[in-house]
């Protein structure tokens, strides 16, 4: 069983109002991702919203569960913590996608989920570069149960190169974190 978890509680300080609510082409930039992670080989998806929840969820087609972040103000750390903390008990990895990448694709996904094992972190590059999304494993999952501010992942993945499986992938995982960023991206 590996799950997607869609974080997307910020509050979008930076683009002056919510991101995930934001249309690229005919469907919103967090549609888009949740459409890419429904299409992959996850076996189930979670969104986490905390600011703004009521819109964000009522604009969410598709078989999602989502999960409530009351402490979405203390940044990406409790997004992550909160969808850690529903993950099912077979749960054998678990990859987390950012609500401002509507580049991603579930070919992307997929691509990352194909070396993913309980035991390692599948981390996307583009250009040599390390990107989100992130595939953690099973054996991850209590640390990044103590996620703490914006750093979400990266302490493990800093921390443990060992454990770490570049994936090179030709997907566009631009985000969109500015009215500028969005503009490159429309």
């Amino acid at each position: 069983m590996i799950a997607g978890i869609v974080l997307a509680a910020g509050e979008s300080r930076r683009m002056g109002q919510p991101k995930q609510l934001l249309r690229i082409g005919s469907q919103t930039m967090l549609q888009r991702v949740v459409d890419a992670a429904l299409s992959s080989r996850l076996d189930a998806v979670y969104v986490v919203v905390g600011y703004r929840a009521g819109e964000i969820k009522a604009s969410i087609n598709g078989k999602v569960a989502f999960v409530e972040n009351a402490a979405y103000e203390e940044g990406l750390g409790s997004s992550v913590r909160a969808g850690v903390a529903v993950l099912p008990d077979d749960a054998q990895a678990a990859v987390f996608l950012l609500a401002d990448q509507p580049g991603i694709t579930a070919a992307a996904i997929d691509q990352l989920l194909a070396p993913s094992t309980p035991e390692n972190i599948v981390v996307a590059s583009v250009g040599g570069e390390r990107r989100s999304p992130a595939v953690f494993g099973r054996r991850w999952f209590a640390e990044l149960a103590r996620a703490s501010g914006d750093a979400g992942g990266r302490h493990i993945i800093g921390g443990h190169p060992e454990a770490v499986i570049l994936v090179e992938t030709k997907t566009d995982l631009r985000d969109a974190d500015t009215p500028e960023d969005l503009a490159a991206l429309s």
